[in-house]
């Protein structure tokens, strides 16, 4: 059965990547904000000293795999994570 707009699954892109300006724009719209780091991860902190990595590697994208271990470093579900990180591809 494909998914219709009314479908939970319609809402995120599984399997999909996001780029990491798409990331940045989201944890920064949240309180976080770059500290200093070495090598190919931009680190990001929020007030309470919450650290998350993103990885920006030139153009490539960010993998539904690595999406999903920071959707669990922020605290969150994948699925939704991932649905408001439609907001801002």
């Amino acid at each position: 059965m494909p998914a219709t707009s009314s479908s939970p699954i319609a809402c995120c892109r599984f399997g999909a990547s996001y780029s990491p300006q798409a990331v940045i724009k989201y944890l920064k719209d949240r309180g976080y904000e770059r500290v200093p780091s070495n090598g190919g991860h931009q680190q990001y902190q929020n007030a309470e000293g919450h650290k998350v990595p993103v990885p920006v590697h030139g153009t490539k994208k960010i993998q539904d795999r690595l999406l999903s271990k920071m959707a669990r470093q922020l605290g969150m579900q994948p699925k939704d994570f991932r649905r408001e990180l439609d907001r801002y591809a």
